[in-house]
């Protein structure tokens, strides 16, 4: 699984290290890494102080979820001088993952969450599709402070068909719910996989096409790139152009806003990049490096770092405290398409021009896996909000989703008529949106893999798909120059 492996990572360790190995990393690394032993700079200080808590939660993590840890009964059964044969009744008692579960319910409830943890994973061990046992780990998870072990679990969980109700439920409280559910009316649930969607705006200022489009942390603004060498503003509460970006010489390719939503970068055919700060309009600064045009830009959401992609094959990384060139990525000189980061600022997914698909752990600064295939990315590539899947698209018209916790390619959907040329997550990452040459934006239950609504209204390609914050309306920008609203009802 991607989040233990992450894990390992962080303690510069191979996956499926031994727990005696991930001690000695973890002691040689908080070693290093304790503030007090850095230098007295703030950003030193700073600096440590992040990377001996990801240290620390990296060993907590394993330590916890690593099979490593033996049953008490079993543990006192083998230190006996005389082992017996153990009776059915009690193997059968210590071997039932629901023994487990309501002992690790009791020391939640309690505030015994590393116990609760330790009980939620032998439950699971023993049960691989213990479903509320995931649940209740998630909860527990996030209660320690494990994020990533959190969502996953969740996630889990919610696959596995975990019932929304409180972790702990009795049997006879289940059946006497089920019994009296059946007795009352039946009420369909207005949700946006049963609901119509529809257009209920178009917005046309440009004089160029548009190229790329992207939503502010906030929900706030959209901002539009173009051809026409600038990048508008747009108000989403008026649906009016604010502010009109002029500075790029050429087209204008690719739109990022910062994690805190303040800078708004672009970048294009000019080769720069522009850094602008939102509340003024101004620019704040020029990066320049490049060769040849820059395809796409993604913030680091670690907010230290702004990466960008270009035609030349190179991955540059930004320092945006200093505002200048930090460094490449040592990768083969190729042609990129895309680059997206995942949400934990870890992962670089970078889509090639050679059929490639690259997975890199920024912060070892090395390869993951390369994915091939025998067509070309035509899409973006996209992580969804929590970093449970990666999605995009290949020539022969499909989409393809790669799921962190199996690590695998978990999803292929035969989507369009004709090459699909942008992807986007909801926000929930319930439902994925495409958008393809074809003029149509398909709307897909990402749990099914089906299709559930397919939008039409625009005159040519689709290039650009975002969700708004909450998953109410889907923005979509074409060659035929025009921005869409649409929202279920």
């Amino acid at each position: 699984m991607v989040e233990i492996n992450r894990y390992y990572a962080v303690l510069e360790l191979s996956p499926n290290a031994p727990f005696a190995e991930v001690k000695r990393a973890y002691r040689k690394l908080a070693n290093i890494w304790h503030p007090d032993r850095v230098g007295q700079q703030s950003h030193s200080k700073q600096q440590a102080e992040e990377k001996i808590k990801l240290i620390n939660e990296a060993y907590q993590y394993l330590k916890d979820h690593l099979p490593m840890q033996i049953p008490i009964d079993s543990a006192t059964v083998a230190s006996q001088p005389t082992p017996r044969p153990v009776s059915t009744e009690v193997s059968t008692k210590h071997t039932r993952p629901e023994i487990y579960y309501d002992q690790g319910a009791e020391h939640a409830k309690g505030g015994r969450y590393k116990e609760a943890l330790n009980d939620f994973s032998m439950a699971i061990r023993l049960n691989p599709n213990y479903a509320e046992a995931y649940r209740y780990r998630g909860f527990v998870n996030s209660m320690l402070g494990f994020e990533l072990g959190a969502e996953a679990d969740l996630q889990k969980a919610k696959r596995l068909g975990v019932k929304k109700s409180s972790p702990v439920q009795n049997n006879s409280a289940s059946q006497q719910k089920s019994t009296s559910s059946t007795t009352r009316p039946h009420t369909v649930e207005k949700t946006p996989f049963s609901q119509p969607w529809k257009c209920v705006q178009t917005w046309q200022e440009y004089s160029g096409t548009i190229t790329d489009m992207a939503i502010s942390p906030d929900g706030r603004i959209l901002a539009s790139s173009s051809t026409d060498n600038t990048v508008k503003l747009w108000n989403l509460r008026t649906g009016k152009v604010f502010c009109t970006l002029t500075g790029h010489t050429a087209w204008v390719l690719s739109v990022a806003f910062s994690c805190e939503g303040q800078v708004l970068a672009s970048a294009g055919d000019d080769q720069t990049i522009n850094l602008w700060h939102l509340k003024t309009g101004s620019l704040i600064r020029t990066l320049a490096g490049h060769t040849k045009a820059i395809s796409t830009i993604a913030f680091n959401p670690n907010r230290q770092t702004l990466i960008s992609a270009s035609q030349d094959g190179a991955v540059k990384v930004w320092n945006l405290s200093t505002g200048k060139f930090s460094h490449n990525l040592p990768l083969p000189i190729i042609p990129i398409r895309a680059i997206t980061i995942s949400p934990d600022g870890q992962m670089l997914a970078i889509a090639n021009c050679d059929r490639t698909l690259i997975l890199w752990h920024l912060p070892l600064n090395r390869i993951l896996q390369t994915l091939t295939w025998n067509s070309d990315i035509t899409s973006n590539i996209t992580f969804s909000r929590m970093g449970h899947y990666l999605a995009f698209a290949n020539a022969d018209q499909t989409i393809r989703i790669w799921e962190a916790q199996s690590d695998a390619i978990t999803h292929t959907i035969s989507a369009h008529s004709d090459t699909i040329k942008t992807l986007a997550f909801s926000p929930n990452e319930q439902m994925l949106a495409s958008g393809s040459k074809d003029q149509v934006i398909n709307l897909w239950n990402v749990e099914t893999s089906k299709s559930f609504h397919a939008l039409k209204g625009h005159q040519d390609t689709i290039k650009s798909i975002a969700f708004s914050p909450d998953g109410q309306t889907l923005f979509s920008s074409s060659f035929d120059k025009s921005i869409k609203l649409w929202r279920w009802e």
